[in-house]
Protein backbone atom coordinates (compact mmCIF):
# COMPACT_ATOMS: atom_id res chain seq x y z
CA UNK A 1 0.00 0.00 0.00
CA UNK A 2 1.07 3.41 -0.69
CA UNK A 3 1.30 5.02 2.90
CA UNK A 4 2.80 8.83 2.18
CA UNK A 5 3.72 10.30 -1.80
CA UNK A 6 7.14 8.93 -0.83
CA UNK A 7 6.31 6.07 1.19
CA UNK A 8 5.45 2.14 -0.16
CA UNK A 9 4.87 -0.35 2.06
CA UNK A 10 4.45 -4.20 1.13
CA UNK A 11 3.69 -7.73 3.31
CA UNK A 12 4.53 -11.22 2.84
CA UNK A 13 3.97 -14.31 4.48
CA UNK A 14 7.38 -15.11 3.95
CA UNK A 15 10.20 -13.81 5.67
CA UNK A 16 12.16 -14.31 2.65
CA UNK A 17 10.97 -10.80 1.39
CA UNK A 18 13.15 -8.41 1.14
CA UNK A 19 14.73 -5.52 -0.61
CA UNK A 20 16.55 -6.42 -3.61
CA UNK A 21 18.14 -3.94 -5.14
CA UNK A 22 17.73 -0.38 -6.84
CA UNK A 23 19.02 0.77 -10.21
CA UNK A 24 18.26 2.91 -12.69
CA UNK A 25 16.03 2.10 -16.06
CA UNK A 26 16.04 3.89 -19.15
CA UNK A 27 12.64 4.86 -20.05
CA UNK A 28 12.31 2.75 -23.03
CA UNK A 29 12.33 -0.13 -21.41
CA UNK A 30 9.64 0.36 -19.94
CA UNK A 31 6.99 1.07 -22.82
CA UNK A 32 4.26 1.11 -20.44
CA UNK A 33 5.05 4.36 -18.48
CA UNK A 34 2.44 6.84 -18.25
CA UNK A 35 4.33 10.12 -16.75
CA UNK A 36 3.10 13.63 -16.47
CA UNK A 37 6.69 14.91 -17.58
CA UNK A 38 9.55 13.40 -20.30
CA UNK A 39 11.21 10.85 -18.23
CA UNK A 40 15.19 10.61 -18.66
CA UNK A 41 15.93 7.77 -16.24
CA UNK A 42 13.64 5.34 -14.27
CA UNK A 43 14.78 4.66 -10.75
CA UNK A 44 13.76 0.88 -9.72
CA UNK A 45 13.45 -0.76 -6.08
CA UNK A 46 12.81 -4.11 -6.66
CA UNK A 47 11.35 -5.98 -4.15
CA UNK A 48 11.07 -9.95 -3.68
CA UNK A 49 12.22 -13.09 -2.33
CA UNK A 50 15.77 -14.56 -2.55
CA UNK A 51 16.73 -17.95 -4.05
CA UNK A 52 15.54 -20.83 -1.74
CA UNK A 53 18.28 -23.32 -2.93
CA UNK A 54 21.00 -24.21 -0.07
CA UNK A 55 23.67 -22.45 0.15
CA UNK A 56 27.19 -24.04 -0.12
CA UNK A 57 30.81 -23.11 -0.03
CA UNK A 58 33.29 -25.26 -1.68
CA UNK A 59 36.44 -24.14 0.64
CA UNK A 60 39.39 -26.29 0.68
CA UNK A 61 38.24 -29.26 -0.14
CA UNK A 62 35.37 -29.14 1.90
CA UNK A 63 31.34 -28.15 1.56
CA UNK A 64 30.37 -25.78 4.30
CA UNK A 65 26.40 -25.31 4.25
CA UNK A 66 26.54 -21.43 3.96
CA UNK A 67 22.52 -21.37 4.30
CA UNK A 68 19.60 -23.10 4.11
CA UNK A 69 20.44 -25.08 7.40
CA UNK A 70 17.11 -24.98 8.97
CA UNK A 71 15.46 -25.97 5.65
CA UNK A 72 18.37 -29.14 5.20
CA UNK A 73 17.04 -30.06 8.59
CA UNK A 74 13.51 -30.06 7.50
CA UNK A 75 14.09 -32.00 4.50
CA UNK A 76 16.52 -34.61 5.74
CA UNK A 77 13.48 -35.16 8.47
CA UNK A 78 10.80 -35.70 5.86
CA UNK A 79 13.37 -38.37 4.52
CA UNK A 80 14.94 -36.45 1.63
CA UNK A 81 18.05 -37.20 1.03
CA UNK A 82 19.27 -35.24 -2.00
CA UNK A 83 18.46 -31.58 -2.97
CA UNK A 84 19.46 -28.98 -5.34
CA UNK A 85 21.87 -26.54 -4.13
CA UNK A 86 23.86 -23.73 -4.90
CA UNK A 87 27.86 -24.51 -4.89
CA UNK A 88 30.26 -21.24 -4.88
CA UNK A 89 34.02 -22.25 -5.15
CA UNK A 90 36.29 -20.48 -2.77
CA UNK A 91 39.89 -20.49 -3.82
CA UNK A 92 41.48 -18.41 -1.27
CA UNK A 93 41.29 -18.03 1.90
CA UNK A 94 41.14 -13.97 1.67
CA UNK A 95 37.72 -14.83 -0.23
CA UNK A 96 35.56 -16.17 2.56
CA UNK A 97 35.26 -12.36 3.91
CA UNK A 98 33.23 -12.04 0.76
CA UNK A 99 30.99 -15.07 1.00
CA UNK A 100 30.88 -16.33 4.42
CA UNK A 101 29.04 -14.80 7.41
CA UNK A 102 28.86 -15.54 11.58
CA UNK A 103 30.93 -18.50 12.70
CA UNK A 104 32.13 -19.61 9.44
CA UNK A 105 33.82 -16.03 8.82
CA UNK A 106 34.62 -15.28 12.20
CA UNK A 107 36.11 -19.02 12.75
CA UNK A 108 36.88 -20.39 9.66
CA UNK A 109 39.56 -23.18 11.04
CA UNK A 110 36.67 -24.65 13.14
CA UNK A 111 34.67 -25.46 10.05
CA UNK A 112 37.89 -26.26 7.74
CA UNK A 113 40.67 -27.84 10.00
CA UNK A 114 38.99 -29.42 11.86
CA UNK A 115 39.25 -32.87 12.20
CA UNK A 116 35.14 -33.27 13.44
CA UNK A 117 33.46 -30.17 12.14
CA UNK A 118 30.10 -29.12 13.15
CA UNK A 119 27.57 -31.82 10.78
CA UNK A 120 24.03 -31.14 9.92
CA UNK A 121 23.52 -34.90 11.23
CA UNK A 122 24.15 -33.29 14.81
CA UNK A 123 20.62 -31.38 14.27
CA UNK A 124 19.21 -34.73 15.00
CA UNK A 125 21.26 -35.27 18.42
CA UNK A 126 18.74 -34.53 21.05
CA UNK A 127 21.34 -33.95 23.06
CA UNK A 128 23.04 -31.09 20.81
CA UNK A 129 19.41 -29.31 19.97
CA UNK A 130 16.46 -27.87 21.06
CA UNK A 131 13.25 -27.93 19.53
CA UNK A 132 11.64 -24.37 20.19
CA UNK A 133 8.21 -23.49 19.15
CA UNK A 134 8.13 -21.04 16.59
CA UNK A 135 4.92 -18.19 15.90
CA UNK A 136 3.67 -17.52 12.31
CA UNK A 137 4.64 -13.63 11.04
CA UNK A 138 4.81 -11.82 8.40
CA UNK A 139 7.77 -9.83 6.71
CA UNK A 140 7.00 -5.83 6.08
CA UNK A 141 9.26 -4.32 4.13
CA UNK A 142 8.53 -0.56 3.75
CA UNK A 143 10.56 1.74 1.01
CA UNK A 144 10.89 5.37 1.81
CA UNK A 145 12.74 7.82 -0.86
CA UNK A 146 13.63 11.65 -0.41
CA UNK A 147 14.08 13.88 -3.44
CA UNK A 148 16.66 16.93 -2.93
CA UNK A 149 16.56 19.51 -5.81
CA UNK A 150 19.41 22.11 -6.19
CA UNK A 151 20.91 24.01 -8.60
CA UNK A 152 24.31 24.44 -8.80
CA UNK A 153 27.01 26.89 -11.07
CA UNK A 154 27.28 25.26 -14.37
CA UNK A 155 31.37 24.63 -16.12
Amino acid sequence: MQNAQNMYTLVSTSTDFRFLEAQIIQPQKVPSLDSAGRPVAILGITIGYGSNFLNVLHVENRLVLANGSHRAYALRDLGITEIPCLVQRVTRREELELVAAGDLASSPDRYLKSARPPMLRDYFDPALRKIVPVYRKNRVVRIQFAVEQTDIPAQ
